[in-house]
């Protein structure tokens, strides 16, 4: 039986593994070379890292980092951060990484995206939105490139992402992320009912209940931060992921229900 994916995403800034709140209220969770040696150990399936400082610096992707993220990573690992062009996105793939993410740079340029499907692939394009839903119910696209904020629509865009060539799309909520408050659902459900590629979603996921309510709802993917790395009241910094018979528990219940 071929599982949902259940994925770890690592944030670095700096050089140094923190989660986010909301895109903001930064806290410092460890090294991203050891969360990598944790994270082989329980046979996790799929990794993504996101350097979340190299936008807002305009500069490229660490390629030290990377290549010793990628020497000790024993999984798929997926990348993004500073990928401003398709030369620039072979670079991340010739250091062994599987997949790259496209966020602010796709956004200004859609043409991006066609750019690096043509060399790598759109199985290895992964366009990555930060999204929201506002009190009017309506889904709007929230993207946070630098230091400003735009809002459209997240459907209109979307579609044309994907039409140019995105073969998969990371969804974040903005609203939810880091907070263990339960996903979005009718953020996923605006996104899902018209996109013909794979979604992982991100934002507010802190059990395999909610990723199991994920999953019904057709997303490939259920992404996660601050489930696998806090605990307790305190979020006392603790790195775990669920045993693997649970995860096959929880999507068997889908199957049986289905």
């Amino acid at each position: 039986m071929l599982f949902p994916r259940l994925i770890p995403v690592l944030l670095v800034r700096s050089g140094r593994l923190e989660k986010s709140q909301e895109f903001g209220s930064w806290k410092y969770v460890g090294d991203v070379l050891n969360a990598i040696k944790i994270f082989n150990e329980k046979d996790v399936d799929e990794v993504v890292v996101l350097d979340v400082d190299a936008t807002r610096e305009h500069r490229g992707p660490d390629f030290a980092m990377l290549e010793q993220v990628a020497s000790e990573c024993f999984m798929p690992m997926a990348y993004g951060g500073g990928i401003y062009s398709a030369d620039v996105a072979r670079q991340v793939m010739d250091r062994g990484i599987e997949k790259v993410v496209l966020n602010s740079a796709a956004w200004k340029r859609p043409q991006l995206v066609t750019e690096v499907a043509a060399i790598l692939g759109s199985s290895s394009t992964v366009v990555s939105l930060d999204a929201t839903t506002n009190r009017r119910g309506l889904v709007r696209y929230d993207h946070r490139a630098g230091r400003t904020v735009k809002k459209e629509n997240l459907e209109q865009r979307l579609a044309e992402l994907v039409a140019a060539g995105a073969g998969e799309i990371l969804l974040q909520s903005t609203d939810r992320d880091g907070t263990l408050a339960g996903p979005d659902l009718a953020l996923v459900d605006a996104v899902t009912a018209d996109t013909s590629v794979p979604i992982v979603y991100a934002g507010g996921v802190s059990s395999l209940a909610d990723a199991e309510a994920l999953w019904r709802r057709g997303v490939s993917g259920v992404a996660v931060g601050a489930w696998f790395v806090f605990r307790g009241p305190h979020r006392a910094v603790v790195i775990s992921y669920p045993p693997y018979d649970l995860i096959a528990e929880s999507f068997s219940r889908i199957g049986r229900s289905g």
